[in-house]
């Protein structure tokens, strides 16, 4: 195999946040690197992160129906459609839901890993339940992997 012919493994990794990715996410992302991935990040603004090979700005926007988000979906879906990604890893509900609904009807797309954060999903919550809980029902569709931290979580997601 030439040099030309190796193609570097590449993952994605998604959060709403910069200090999200810095303060939770630093060990996977060296752990990628050093199993010889190029690491990205996407994120609501550029900043140098330590072991992220490339930071990508997107404007994500905290209410879950704005026109900015509907933006964030649109790049995001260019972005995989050239980015050549193996790998995918969405955490905070935002971002996952934004990732996920990015690679609706992809024919190729990479595998998805996301986190759940419970905290949206309680069963007091009402409609604002239902405001997080019918996107993420969608977008659990293209999800391969879905991560809980309780299993009450995960309940109204696959129920």
């Amino acid at each position: 195999m030439s040099s030309q012919d190796y193609k570097k493994k590449k993952i994605l990794f998604c959060a709403s946040t910069v200090s999200h990715i810095i303060n939770f996410h630093t060990p996977y992302l060296k752990e990628f690197c050093d199993l010889g991935y190029e690491v990205h990040v996407a994120v609501d603004r550029y900043e140098k992160i330590d072991w992220a090979h490339k930071t990508i700005a997107l404007p994500f926007t905290k209410s879950l129906f704005s026109l900015r988000n509907i933006y964030s979906i649109v790049k995001l879906r260019r972005l995989l459609k050239t980015g050549g990604y193996e790998k995918i890893s969405s955490n905070t509900t935002l971002a996952g839901i934004i990732v996920r609904f990015a690679c609706l009807f992809l024919k190729k797309r990479p595998r998805i890993y996301h986190i759940v954060h419970g905290y949206h999903f309680s069963l007091n919550d009402g409609l604002k339940k239902l405001l997080y809980l019918i996107p993420e029902k969608i977008a659990s569709s293209v999800s391969d992997v879905v991560m809980c931290q309780r299993r009450n979580t995960f309940d109204p997601i696959a129920g």
